[in-house]
């Protein structure tokens, strides 16, 4: 599994070593998975791995969001999943179109239906562009998607789809839920940096009578926010003047329901009126259990 990031520096960390390894790997039988930069690695370049039949257009560069993708009745064949329009999420992939080189039995499975503007930037158009190849290299079977259908519970069907067609066999992520009265805490992911908060994150994952909700600002669109009993906020995003507005929203929204707001590190200086304040991340997993 090749997961996303720079496949530039994942190349140059392989090296040409690697690179054969992993041609070889795939020729004589194994599977390969590769999302965004692990569909980039694929890519026909001369500083790639070439080995599925496309070549690079450009990147999106700064955009990121939800883009739609529409699965073909093919594709969602070799997956074992539904067809039809699906929202994923899109962070500065590769755009690619199909070349005449053949080296590889792959095929287009998903195009995108939907394109993004990155800030500051006129919108890149990548309608009808190839979102999801899958197919065979030598003996061994390849998946590859742009997008990210492992950020949200809702598209994770795509990623079982992809270990069972490259392995055959059927693969179920576990529920969150540990226990019936465990509860459900969210965390607002897209704006964990630091050990400090990614520590956090693991405690409250890590404690039998609570469950980890990955959340971002499209908890409410996702209905997200309908499944947790307590979000964390883990630094003062509120007050960042581009995308505070939207967080302020969503934790407003969320306490009006009688949601529970818990905040620490930095986010303690611009709670709203009525969230808890804690301290470290022992404390927090404390303070949900006192509520």
């Amino acid at each position: 599994v090749m997961p996303g990031g720079s496949s530039e520096l994942e190349m140059k960390s392989m090296g040409p070593e690697g690179v054969k390894a992993l041609q070889d790997f795939i020729r004589n039988g194994g599977a390969y998975v590769g999302i965004c930069a692990g569909f980039h690695i694929m890519l026909n370049r001369p500083e790639r791995a070439q080995l599925v039949p496309y070549t690079y257009i450009r990147e999106a560069v700064g955009a990121r969001g939800d883009v739609q993708i529409d699965l073909s009745k093919e594709g969602a064949k070799i997956l074992g999943i539904k067809p039809g329009k699906r929202l994923v999420r899109y962070s500065r992939g590769p755009i690619a179109k199909e070349a005449a080189w053949t080296k590889g039995a792959c095929k287009t499975y998903a195009l995108y239906t939907s394109s993004l503007s990155p800030l500051g930037r006129a919108g890149v158009s990548f309608f009808n562009t190839p979102a999801l190849i899958a197919g065979t290299y030598g003996k061994g079977k390849v998946f590859t998607i742009v997008a990210h259908p492992e950020y949200f519970e809702e598209t994770l069907d795509i990623v079982e789809g992809a270990f069972k067609f490259v392995s055959g066999r059927n693969v179920k992520f576990p529920p969150r839920m540990k226990k019936k009265d465990a509860v459900a805490v969210g965390f607002l992911t897209s704006y964990i940096s630091g050990i400090e908060t990614a520590e956090t994150a693991l405690a409250i994952d890590n404690a039998e009578d609570m469950y980890l909700v990955p959340v971002d600002v499209m908890a409410d669109w996702r209905r997200q926010l309908d499944h947790i009993n307590v979000l964390v906020l883990p630094n003062d995003i509120i007050a960042d003047p581009k995308r505070g507005k939207n967080v302020k929203k969503l934790v407003e929204k969320f306490m009006s329901r009688g949601g529970t707001v818990i905040g620490f590190s930095s986010a303690v200086k611009v709670l709203p009126k009525g969230a808890i304040p804690s301290g470290s991340r022992e404390d927090i997993v404390k303070t949900i259990r006192s509520l």
